[in-house]
């Protein structure tokens, strides 16, 4: 089965934009859960499925809004802390990486190359930094220990199952959202992915998620991506002028900007303290009036935000939260 172009023709996958994976979520015959699809109802008539449902988070209706999803006490406190601030801390707001099976969700287009001679087939994002993906077709097993480095697409090994390609994935860092609302993941999380294209105009995908780290029993996600005839990949950079991130605040409404002044400023000492010792002990500097100025003594990249901090903040006193 060819998932590319043949010689001689143009043409790319219109990637399309999922933001909430768990209103795909499919039963064993393939079709969307029932649940789901009263809610769908529901946002047609404009009534409380309109912004995913009612209760649990705030803003887009949180963990309650979602029952089918199997939650633990951690997961739903997060999910409910990025539904309630409208995914304010996305990390690919900040042109990271979309990691696990968003990178199918992220609205760009995208091309396979299928290289048999190679025993690969290499993945080409246009959007989510540009990246690329290479899924090993030798029958190869899983690094294991400490050779399975965590990183944000994970290590990719497939096989053809008749017209169906199959693939698993490991080794996953826990740098990324499962999608826009919010989903969170761990290191734990293993996706088993199944492409089909039915006819030339459509691939088909399914991806199921097992991550007892996060979640109490796997579930799987599917949706169609259409091909787009006589496109090209042109060329799209994340990172330039992205002034969300110079104007993001914190919670407690200082701008992230004022930590990488910070660190700039006191580069000697930097390598030894952790960005947020470096704030907290310069937090309030005189300002060009000779008033002060608060630093953002919590604002820390969200790349050396853990998930416990955002948890700390959400979880009720009685909630569990991952160890």
């Amino acid at each position: 089965m060819n998932f590319g172009r043949v010689p001689g023709e143009k043409g790319v996958w219109a990637v399309p934009y999922i933001t909430n994976m768990a209103m795909r979520v499919v039963g064993p015959d393939g079709q969307l859960l029932p649940a789901i699809r009263e809610q769908q109802v529901a946002a047609r008539a404009g009534g409380a499925g309109a912004r995913g449902g009612g209760g649990g988070g705030g803003g887009r209706g949180g963990s309650k809004s979602e029952p089918w999803m199997p939650w633990m006490p951690w997961s739903a406190a997060v999910y409910d802390y990025n539904s309630k601030n409208e995914s304010k801390y996305d990390p690919e707001g900040y042109c990271l990486p979309p990691g696990g099976p968003r990178m199918m969700a992220t609205p760009y287009q995208m091309e396979i190359i299928q290289q048999p001679e190679h025993k690969r087939i290499v993945m080409i994002f246009e959007g989510a930094t540009h990246i690329w993906r290479e899924i090993y077709m030798d029958g190869r097993a899983f690094p294991e220990g400490d050779a399975l480095n965590p990183t944000y697409l994970g290590y990719s090994v497939g096989k053809w199952d008749g017209d169906t390609l199959v693939v698993e994935n490991k080794g996953f860092n826990e740098n990324t959202w499962l999608d826009y609302f919010g989903h969170p993941h761990t290191d734990q999380m293993h996706v088993i992915e199944r492409w089909t294209r039915p006819n030339k105009g459509t691939l088909h995908y399914e991806a199921t998620v097992t991550d007892p780290g996060a979640y109490t029993r796997p579930f799987t996600m599917a949706w169609d991506t259409p091909w787009r005839e006589d496109g090209e990949l042109p060329e799209y950079i994340c990172q330039e002028n992205n002034r969300y991130l110079n104007r993001l605040e914190d919670d407690l409404g200082h701008v992230a900007e004022v930590l990488a002044v910070e660190l700039e400023r006191h580069r000697p000492i930097a390598a030894d303290l952790d960005p947020v010792t470096v704030v907290q002990q310069h937090q309030r500097q005189p300002g060009p009036a000779g008033e002060e100025v608060a630093h953002g003594a919590r604002q820390v990249p969200r790349t050396q935000r853990p998930r416990c901090e955002q948890v700390e903040t959400a979880v009720d006193a009685g909630a569990a939260r991952k160890p």
